[in-house]
């Protein structure tokens, strides 16, 4: 039993545009388990976001209870019904209910060039989302305030510290559904094929790298060898294992020294530098 649960209610018109959206989180989830990426998820590969952003950290035992409660919610989807909430179940129905209106949207920035009668039957009309909209302020405000009752509990049968602390890694995880899961604003078109994106990618790195070892007195390496380096820093960019460094701002006109210190440390760490001779 939850002690820091409270009784909340759910009407059918609530739960229509609650479940949905959680619906949509918990299959996407499903998806990424089976295929290792969703449908809906900013593309980290092709465009890394700037260095220090924080795109969220996954937490298992806060997406086991997102599953838990869509699981619980199922039987009463259609028809809405009582529940027992915590703080951090609440806070899952709320983002479920934001994210159902972003799904909405999304579907109707995809379905544009339908005529009106057919967006007007699909309810991807301008009414029909101003509609959703408003209703979702309505649903997300009831929700709030049940929260609050939620977070009062928890404070009376722990303390502050514990709260700040689950509240931080909500916020976490909070971000890396978003970013991971429910990623619905439309990326810019890649002008170039993957492969031949990625091509260009390493042959600037390498041009760059090339230049700053023969700058500091060092025969550059093999162009096979130099390349094979730059491809590994590149997997280690798209991993985070380089840190703030990541070659879509190595190679645009805001890349500095320590960038080019870098490209250098990590080649000289792998192979060992030859001095040039004198003649």
């Amino acid at each position: 039993m939850d002690l820091t649960a409270i009784k909340i209610r759910i009407s059918k018109a609530q739960m229509s545009v609650i479940w949905p959206g959680l619906d949509f989180i918990i299959r996407a989830m499903l998806a990424r388990e089976m295929a290792e990426s969703a449908q809906f998820s900013y593309s980290f590969r092709l465009y890394p976001l700037p260095p220090g952003f924080d795109a969220g950290t996954f937490n298992p035992a806060m997406m086991d209870s997102i599953r838990a409660l869509w699981i619980r919610f199922q039987p009463k989807a259609r028809t809405g019904g009582r529940f027992e909430l915590n703080t951090i179940e609440i806070r899952a129905v709320i983002l479920s209910v934001r994210v159902n209106l972003s799904w909405v949207r999304r579907k109707a920035h995809d379905q544009r060039s339908l005529d009106a009668e057919s967006k007007r039957n699909s309810k991807l009309d301008n009414k029909s989302i101003s509609e959703l909209a408003e209703q979702t302020k309505r649903v997300i405000k009831s929700l709030e305030r049940s929260m609050k009752r939620a977070n009062r509990l928890f404070l009376k049968v722990s303390s502050m510290g514990e709260y700040d602390i689950q509240s931080e890694t909500w916020r976490g995880h909070l971000l890396w559904i978003r970013f991971h899961l429910a990623y619905f604003k439309p990326l810019p078109p890649v002008l170039l094929g993957q492969r031949n994106w990625e091509k260009l990618i390493i042959n600037r790195l390498v041009a760059m790298v090339e230049v700053e070892i023969q700058d500091r007195g060092y025969q550059a390496p093999e162009a096979g060898e130099l390349r094979r380096l730059m491809r590994m820093f590149a997997r280690y960019a798209r991993r985070g294992r380089a840190g703030v460094f990541h070659p879509r701002f190595m190679l645009s006109k805001r890349r500095s020294v320590a960038d080019q210190d870098y490209l250098v440390d990590f080649v000289s760490k792998r192979i060992e530098l030859k001095e040039i001779s004198n003649p």
